[in-house]
């Protein structure tokens, strides 16, 4: 029982890290004959799967920000298209062409709010995250957004936390469609 639980509390630290190590624990579970504990971490696997190779749209004036999380995302196994001009952003976002949009809410040219109203007539599914550093605009935002606070990145932005959200929404987001099918 001891190897199983150390099993565990391993897979659990190299959750996200590469498929051989993952493959390796599989067999040394498997060695060691605890079907319970291999439907555990097939199940973490498969979560971690659907996680990945997902679609996320960055939209952000800022060069700095969408470099940098677009360089991170792809980097964490995400496919990313990132923009500065949310008018280029949206007239190359079409339906179901994206599992996510990381949107700042503060833009010259248009705001985060119109263009969230814009993506939600092409796409009412994709889910949206919100970046900004006014905290006071989203308790505005609060009387027109359910739980918006969920779906709000504040500025400056960990890496950390990005990744969290983003697992956090897109795990949300499968599991509602997971009940609604």
């Amino acid at each position: 029982m001891v190897i199983h639980s150390n099993a565990i509390l391993l897979f659990n630290h190299l959750l996200l890290s590469s498929i051989k190590i993952q493959l390796i624990i599989i067999i040394i579970i498997i060695i060691s004959n605890s079907n319970k504990v291999y439907c555990i971490i097939n199940q973490r696997i498969g979560i971690v799967s659907t996680i990945k190779n997902k679609r996320i749209m960055i939209i952000d004036d800022d060069v700095d920000i969408t470099n940098l999380f677009s360089i991170f995302l792809e980097y964490n196994g995400y496919s990313v298209d990132a923009y500065t001009n949310p008018m280029e952003a949206i007239n190359n976002f079409r339906k179901n062409s994206h599992d996510l949009i990381i949107l700042d809410l503060k833009m010259p040219n248009m705001d985060g709010m119109t263009l969230y109203n814009k993506v939600k007539e092409i796409d009412s599914n994709v889910m949206i995250c919100f970046t900004t550093a006014d905290l006071n605009y989203i308790k505005q935002l609060q009387k027109g957004i359910i739980d918006i606070e969920k779906i709000v990145l504040d500025k400056p932005v960990l890496l950390k936390d990005l990744k969290n959200k983003i697992d956090s929404l897109l795990l949300d987001k499968k599991s509602k469609s997971l009940i609604t099918n």
